[in-house]
C-alpha cells in the first residue's frame, strides 16, 4: 500500500478495542505503510455523524481537519 492511511477511533467503540488497534498499528508498521491512529478520548462510535445521536460536534471538526491536513499533503504535494 502505498498511500498514508488516517484512523480516527473512538476512545468507546467495541468496534475498534485497543487491543485490535494495537494489531492494525503493528502490522501497518510491519508492512511500511504510513499510517496514523488517533484515539478520540470520550467519543462514541459515529461521533463524525451529524445527524447520529452520538455526534461529537468537537471531535468531528478535528478529525475533518485531520482529514483535510492529510488531502493536502498527499493530494496536492508538488
Amino acid at each position: 500500500m502505498r498511500g498514508k492511511l488516517y484512523f480516527a477511533c473512538a476512545d468507546n467503540d467495541s468496534a475498534c478495542t485497543p487491543e485490535q488497534r494495537a494489531t492494525l498499528a503493528e502490522t501497518l508498521t510491519a508492512a511500511g505503510v504510513d499510517h496514523q491512529i488517533e484515539l478520540y478520548p470520550g467519543a462514541l462510535h459515529g461521533f463524525a455523524m451529524s445527524d447520529f445521536p452520538v455526534y461529537d460536534a468537537a471531535a468531528a471538526q478535528h478529525r475533518s481537519q485531520r482529514v483535510l491536513e492529510l488531502f493536502a499533503a498527499s493530494l496536492y504535494a508538488g
